[in-house]
């Protein structure tokens, strides 16, 4: 159904009204030359992304690992209470505490908790934010991959399973199963 039009004597007027009903080859286009409120609203309404899908943030926040370093969080509390020897492990290991500054300088998207304990060390949910140079990581990374091999060795051992070296991998020929020993028949088994 067309409404029917009536000229006006202002041809500026009758211009943008052409322009606002457009024609099969160019479709309508919308006038935002003027102070519309409410047209700039709808326009940013729709420019912004959609909100159907939700996550909720990520509290427990790290910044981005690079090629210099490692980050992870270290537990200062475990059940409310003080675990002072995890945080010197961690020290001792290598791990190097981030301070506030540096997190707000270098990662500004990170937002740290508030410093209530006037120390500068940036913590997020309750866990201190630590890096390690990348070369220590895969070191440590080795040495308990490592020692994990050693202790797989030892249980195939003791329930008689053979291991095979394939390109510096070990792998076993069968099941492990699932063989209990008592103190003595497993220092047995090892001595064999």
């Amino acid at each position: 159904m067309s409404r029917k039009r009536t000229e006006s004597t202002d041809p500026a007027f009758d211009a943008a009204l052409d322009r606002a009903a457009g024609t099969p080859e160019e479709p309508a286009v919308r006038d935002r030359s003027g102070d519309s409120r409410a047209a700039d609203e709808t326009h940013n309404a729709m420019q912004r992304e959609r909100l159907d899908h939700y996550s909720p943030p990520n509290v427990m926040q790290l910044p981005p690992d690079d090629d210099q370093y490692v980050h992870r969080l270290i537990a200062e509390f475990v059940n409310g209470q003080h675990v002072p020897n995890n945080v010197q492990f961690a020290r001792r290991e290598g791990w190097e505490f981030l301070s506030i500054s540096a997190i707000n300088e270098h990662y500004p998207d990170l937002i740290p908790d508030e410093d209530t304990r006037g120390d500068g060390i940036a913590r997020v949910g309750g866990l201190i934010m630590a890096r390690i140079p990348r070369a220590r990581a895969e070191a440590r990374r080795r040495y308990y991959q490592g020692k994990t091999d050693e202790q797989l060795r030892g249980v195939d051992e003791m329930q008689g399973i053979e291991t095979k070296t394939r390109g510096g991998l070990e792998r076993t020929s069968q099941d492990r199963g699932s063989k209990t020993y008592d103190g003595a028949a497993g220092m047995r088994a090892l001595q064999k």
